[in-house]
């Protein structure tokens, strides 16, 4: 129901995995309307500091959330590792 809400107001991508991110030009996403997949050019704003949301249902485990926010901070090179702070 996210992406239905979502998809109104924002280009919206509805994704079950993290190899559905092609590169920082393709997704691959599910349409809710016609319940297929479709490829997507140019998903991933160009600007110096995109918004992003990344939004998922009680059902979808943690470790896939994470996955797919570290395949989408993979496509800004100047973005420091996760495992380089100092936290």
């Amino acid at each position: 129901h996210l992406v239905e809400l979502l998809e109104e107001k924002f280009p919206t991508y509805f994704i079950s995995s993290p190899d559905k991110l092609i590169n920082a030009e393709q997704i691959e996403h599910f349409l809710y309307q016609t319940k297929q997949e479709e490829i997507s050019n140019n998903w991933l704003p160009k600007t110096q500091k995109p918004r992003i949301i990344i939004s998922s249902g009680a059902s979808c485990p943690d470790k896939l959330l994470e996955d797919v926010l570290l395949k989408v901070v993979s496509f800004f090179p100047e973005t420091i590792a996760i495992d380089e702070l100092d936290i």
